[in-house]
């Protein structure tokens, strides 16, 4: 609630980071490094922060889980508000406890959740970064009247970035760009015309898909996580859109399990002579380590005889976000996140994830003062205006450092910016003027 001083100025409140993250360091790589993880008062800030630059729906945190789940969208607001448009993507997230580690710890965890709509099309998108919760989404796909897709596999390896690819994935799935158009789209219609889901035996209303397009792979940290990996042959665990394969002395063995007519799962095996493959070595576990150079002309053989699909170029760089006025596909901004060394460990297939979380961090800063240079600048509020205060709080946060809001040089110089645009725009209006004007005559009289 806004509350003025004694010249009837507006008082600001000013930011503390424990309200909104927990700021701490990561101790897994060699040389530890900073990172953040979000509660949901946090989550909250980062979701208005979208929805204001990516034309975004209003994000809703489903705390009570699937329950709450359930009745927003079987309510009467929810029907009026899909029923008015022909193409709508709502976003959800349903942070809530979960146990880890045995049933030894507690922690918060979020999983993205979309209603999406196509036309005459319904669906409920619903991709955990770990599936730690797929008997939630086997429960909501048997009590929803929509198809629910979803995303088995763990593409988050660390234990503190589910927030963060949360709010990534539903900014992909339901972001627009400045012409209202969504980052992606004709989704439903995409996955149906590619083939991209696999119906699970035991619930029909549940579908995997089972590849995903590059915008969608930016949060990945596990590398075995991608569309088209190459796996031993030995594994006896298989999943599909992977090609499994086997040195041997004539060539090299291959199987993968595709999707083929009916939607029905098939197993595809064929060998590659050595003489197809002149620059590979021939063992298992080397072709494996080379498979960024030596997957396309693997693929291009198993394409021609059709058990694979050759992954186009334009497919392969798909152009997305602006980076300093330059489109970028997903080798260009991955190249920006270099996984963090480490020696003896899993190596991640990118920092994005940890990098994004304390950019979010000063979002969340932002948002927080955005929120009440509104309040208290009302109509004098302006598009331009917030424009403005965003760049100069975020040119403000490059000279101060990553971890700004841990210093109090960095609090101070963000408070005196918004101190400033307050100043410089808050007028009183027509009422509160000559509401001072009598109250002051009033004083006078006595």
């Amino acid at each position: 609630m806004e509350t003025r001083d004694q010249n009837n100025f507006p008082k600001l409140e000013a930011f503390n980071y424990k309200d909104f993250f927990e700021p701490g360091m990561d101790e897994r790589p060699d040389n530890p490094v900073p990172k953040v993880t979000l509660n949901t008062k946090g989550i909250g800030l980062v979701g208005q922060y979208y929805s204001d630059k990516y034309q975004m729906e209003n994000l809703k945190n489903l705390k009570k889980g699937k329950d709450e789940l359930f009745e927003n969208i079987n309510s009467d607001d929810f029907y009026k508000m899909v029923n008015a448009k022909s193409d709508i993507r709502i976003p959800f997230i349903m942070t809530s406890e979960v146990t880890l580690h045995g049933g030894s710890k507690q922690a918060l965890h979020s999983t993205p959740i979309v209603y999406i709509k196509e036309g005459d099309k319904e669906a409920l998108l619903i991709f955990d970064s770990v599936s730690i919760s797929m008997g939630v989404v086997d429960e909501i796909a048997r009590e929803s009247r929509l198809t629910v897709y979803t995303v088995s596999g763990q593409r988050q390896l660390d234990s503190y970035s589910c927030h963060t690819d949360a709010l990534v994935l539903l900014r992909e799935l339901t972001g627009k760009d400045a012409d209202g158009n969504y980052f992606i789209p004709n989704f439903l219609t995409w996955l149906e015309k590619e083939g991209k889901v696999a119906a699970w035996p035991i619930n029909q209303n549940l579908k995997e898909v089972t590849s995903l397009l590059d915008r969608l792979h930016i949060t990945v940290q596990n590398p075995q996580f991608m569309k088209y990996s190459l796996g031993d042959l030995e594994d006896n665990q298989r999943k599909t859109d992977t090609l499994y394969i086997s040195a041997t002395e004539s060539g090299l063995a291959y199987q993968v399990i595709g999707i083929g007519d009916n939607q029905v799962m098939e197993l595809k095996n064929g060998i590659i002579s050595w003489d197809e493959l002149p620059n590979s070595p021939h063992e298992t576990k080397k072709i494996i380590e080379a498979q960024q150079e030596l997957l396309p002309k693997i693929l291009a053989i198993t394409s021609k005889a059709g058990h694979t699909r050759i992954i186009q170029q334009d497919e392969t760089k798909e152009m997305m976000h602006k980076h300093k006025g330059q489109l970028e596909n997903i080798d260009t901004l991955l190249q920006r996140y270099p996984p963090d060394e480490v020696t003896g460990k899993r190596q991640y297939k990118s920092s994005y994830l940890r990098k994004k979380g304390l950019k979010f961090a000063h979002i969340i800063e932002i948002q927080f003062y955005l929120n009440q240079l509104k309040d208290a600048l009302g109509v004098n509020f302006t598009k331009q205006l917030r424009a403005n205060f965003i760049r100069e709080a975020k040119d403000n946060f490059n000279k101060q450092g990553k971890i700004s809001f841990l210093s109090a040089e960095g609090k101070k110089s963000m408070y005196e910016i918004v101190q400033k645009y307050l100043k410089s725009n808050f007028k009183l209006d027509e009422t509160q003027t000559n509401s001072e004007t009598n109250a002051k005559g009033k004083k006078s009289i006595k």
